[in-house]
């Protein structure tokens, strides 16, 4: 049996040539799943803002107020985050697969390049159940090491994970129900035939009422656009050119400064082709009959609608307003074809001429 040594330096090893830095990222690398916990103060942490694109308005928190409140949060835990390292997104965490700045940090979790993650609060990273459930799955895994919120304090445990289940589900449940009293409002006011957000030239907002008027000079000039294309079969552009050469111009409500209209062939064609003005107000899939609510002055009768339209022409089976341009324009190319036709039959008659006249002339000469 061997006896231990009484030397004072038992404890001393030999040295390597690999230190256990190394050693433990070979193991994490080599086991599938696995990370490298690393200490606090070596974590890479990154800071997520967001500010939703659903209701601008609205924002409980603009981007500068979360990212101000955010660093001072990484000041009170002690950590650093790097001006790279901030990431910034406008858009709505309603849907997955909707921010593509969430998904790169997300990756960078995942690959091991990121540790630590700093949000002002937990519906900032999801308001819908897959990305809430990643997160949490990414937290069991170690790939997020540490997760910190300014409004909610995060501790990494199973009733930490469940309570940020839940708040996760919460801001899932808030998003929804906003979702469907703003559906539910526009229909409302769809229903009560009520301005919901998208002015139509030639008309005004009643402030009283929220009813659809008639901008007089404005709406004559439409109306002249209208007998333009219809009856004197003008195209698009020349309308544009009519009423940006006019002074058409729009305002919401009677009492606000009218801003003047910018109108192209495509402006126009929309513009001329939209149902409200003969009394169909359209919001989304939400339709209403005007004429069933109130005293509403058309623009446009129904038939003068359906052939401003080509797809409502051709359902119809109305001659579109636009047709007779366009039959002059196909005769033109037809006639040009034909013409180029006969150019090159006739090319190649005086060449066969050519030909038959030089073989006479060797014959002759023969």
């Amino acid at each position: 049996m061997t006896e231990v040594s009484n030397k004072d330096d038992i404890f001393a090893l030999p040295e390597s040539s690999y230190d256990v830095a190394k050693l433990t990222d070979y193991y994490a690398k080599a086991t599938e799943g696995s990370q490298r916990i690393l200490p606090k103060e070596k974590r890479r942490y990154v800071m997520y803002l967001r500010k939703s694109t659903d209701d601008e308005a609205k924002q409980i928190r603009s981007l500068e107020d979360q990212q101000t409140e955010c660093q001072f949060l990484a000041e009170q835990i002690g950590v650093k985050v790097r001006p790279e390292d901030i990431f910034i997104e406008s858009a709505s965490a309603k849907k997955s697969g909707n921010r593509p700045i969430f998904d790169a940090m997300l990756m960078g979790f995942k690959t091991g390049k990121y540790h630590g993650l700093l949000a002002w609060s937990p519906d900032r990273l999801s308001r819908n159940m897959k990305e809430a459930g990643e997160i949490i799955e990414m937290i069991d895994l170690e790939q997020i090491q540490d997760l910190h919120f300014k409004t909610y304090q995060f501790e990494n445990n199973p009733n930490g994970k469940m309570l940020l289940g839940i708040l996760f589900a919460t801001s899932k449940q808030y998003s929804d129900k906003l979702s469907v009293d703003v559906s539910r409002g526009i229909t409302g006011a769809i229903r009560d035939g009520k301005y919901v957000g998208v002015i139509k030239k030639g008309y005004y907002v009643d402030l009283d009422s929220g009813y659809f008027l008639p901008d007089t000079e404005n709406w004559k000039l439409l109306r002249q656009a209208v007998e333009m294309r219809i009856k004197e079969r003008k195209t698009n552009q020349e309308v544009a050119e009519f009423l940006n050469s006019s002074g058409f111009s729009y305002c919401k409500y009677p009492d606000e400064p009218y801003k003047r209209s910018k109108l192209n062939k495509k402006t126009v064609a929309k513009l001329l082709s939209d149902p409200f003005y003969c009394g169909v107000y359209e919001y989304g899939k939400n339709y209403a009959n005007l004429h069933e609510i109130y005293t509403f002055v058309p623009l446009v009768t129904t038939d003068e609608h359906i052939v401003l339209s080509k797809n409502t022409a051709d359902t119809f089976q109305k001659e579109y307003a636009g047709r007779k341009t366009n039959a002059q324009r196909l005769e033109f190319g037809i006639l040009r074809e034909n013409r180029s036709l006969l150019s090159f039959y006739e090319f190649s008659f005086s060449c066969s001429n050519a030909a038959l006249n030089t073989c006479q002339h060797i014959s002759t000469v023969r």
